[in-house]
């Protein structure tokens, strides 16, 4: 028997964003073909909506790290100018 040569496995439990992205569409693949039943439906949507949300919040927050910031701030003050309740100058 030769041996078939073997793949790097990705580490066990992994997710990535696109793996979740991934599950999104099938998710919706699978509710507009009628693969689920009506009782399951809102399970279905309910999971469908909070992976949804947590991938929104997650390119939110990528965005939000690509904002420029202000070279005249020091590190970590960046984006709180004028912001009330941050003692910056208002």
């Amino acid at each position: 028997m030769a041996e078939q040569p073997v793949a790097p496995q990705e580490q066990e439990g992994s997710l990535t964003i696109a793996d979740l992205q991934t599950i999104v569409n099938i998710i919706d693949i699978a509710m507009s073909r009628g693969a689920f039943r009506a009782n399951e439906a809102k399970t279905v949507g309910e999971t469908y909506d909070k992976v949804t949300v947590f991938l929104q919040n997650i390119q939110q927050s990528a965005s939000n790290q690509d904002a420029p910031q202000d070279p005249n701030l020091p590190p970590g003050d960046a984006n709180t100018l004028n912001e009330p309740g941050t003692g910056t100058q208002e």
